[in-house]
């Protein structure tokens, strides 16, 4: 994809027009391009692994259906993002459903653009951890992702002044364990 990328500019409107012809090779240009951003938002809300590689698969296997349902106002990043954040919230949802507890710890698949300092991840993420899903969640959409939160309210289907109020227990939470 490298080498591509050097001779000629990447075309996304031109990828969405493939994908929508359910071309085998704009799929998999679309996993190369966007599989990150997809784990990487998976990972955030389920907080395992195994299933953000799940909801990754889950996205792009059913991708050439539903981007037919992509309207081109915003960005087809912002989209999918949005497509990978309904499937997180469902695998949540029915990881609550079925109660079941994820004892895999496997190595992340993509790399991390931008890790932060060893220590303070590791103590992040176990504090994140600790934090319901709902907190979590808003509290990832809002400071990782910059969502608005109008923006979160839409997307979780609960109303903006919710999203504030979570935000804002999240943040006491994790002060409350970071300081520890």
């Amino acid at each position: 994809m490298a080498e591509q990328s050097s001779q000629q500019p990447f075309d996304e409107a031109d990828l969405i027009a493939r994908l929508r012809t359910r071309s085998p090779r704009a799929l998999e240009e679309a996993y190369d391009r966007y599989g990150p951003m997809v784990y990487e938002t998976a990972y955030r809300i389920t907080g395992c692994p195994a299933e953000a590689s799940d909801i990754v698969q889950e996205v792009f296997l059913r991708l050439t259906a539903s981007v037919q349902t992509f309207s081109g106002r915003g960005s087809f990043t912002g989209w999918l993002r949005k497509v990978a954040l309904r499937a997180a919230l469902m695998k949540c949802r029915a990881r609550r459903r079925r109660a079941e507890v994820s004892l895999e710890q496997a190595p992340l698949p993509f790399a991390r653009r931008q890790a932060p300092a060893p220590v303070d991840s590791i103590a992040l993420e176990q504090a994140l951890a600790t934090l319901s899903p709902s907190l979590r969640t808003v509290f990832l959409l809002k400071v990782v992702e910059g969502y608005s939160h109008d923006e979160i309210a839409e997307s979780l289907g609960i109303r903006r002044g919710t999203s504030e109020v979570r935000l804002h227990r999240a943040r006491q939470s994790l002060q409350q364990q970071l300081s520890a």
